[in-house]
């Protein structure tokens, strides 16, 4: 998160705990982020407003593979693809096939199909739920973001909401400028 994306988050999420409060509401906003949590609490809230949990103590060891793809998702010829099919959700993943594209790129040809890659990244979400053992944070944030859009894109009650849930809201600096044109 950028300075300006730190900003814009600052704003809008104090001003939503401020109108809560004053209409006697309880809210509980949930930030996940791989900053340091003390970055927030001398640049973003004061001590009241924020509240520091760790879901597990950390035991963690990063998958190569899966930073390797994340090392080559500006390449042009998987970005498109990557961004919007193993990096956010999608409703329609059954049609994609990057094998070549990924062989070339010497990625991790077992997951040229992006349903194999999520049942990995779930895999590695069930783990870290319920296992003691050593798990991948990547994973697990690739999964969280995930299942929130999911809900996100399941709770849209039409068809052309959704379609531009999908086409055009993904990603953090589009949603910023959405709600900054708010």
């Amino acid at each position: 998160m950028d300075d300006a994306n730190l900003i814009t988050f600052q704003y809008y999420i104090s001003t939503f705990i401020d109108d809560m409060k004053r209409n006697k509401r309880k809210i509980f906003p949930i930030l996940l982020t791989h900053l340091d949590p003390l970055f927030f609490n001398h640049f973003c809230f004061n001590d009241s407003k924020i509240k520091v949990n760790y879901v597990k103590d950390t035991n963690i060891k990063s998958n190569l593979q899966i930073l390797n793809l994340i090392y080559k998702r500006t390449e042009e010829s998987i970005q498109t693809e990557v961004d919007a099919y193993y990096f956010h959700f999608h409703p329609d993943i059954s049609h994609i096939d990057l094998t070549v594209k990924f062989n070339a790129l010497n990625l991790n040809v077992a997951w040229a199909k992006p349903e194999i890659f999520l049942k990995k990244v779930f895999r590695e979400v069930r783990r870290y739920l319920f296992e003691d053992s050593i798990f991948d944070p990547l994973s697990i944030c690739f999964g969280v973001r995930i299942q929130i859009e999911k809900l996100v894109y399941d709770n849209i009650p039409d068809v052309e909401n959704k379609r531009v849930f999908i086409e055009k809201v993904h990603g953090t600096k589009k949603i910023n400028s959405i709600l900054l044109r708010a």
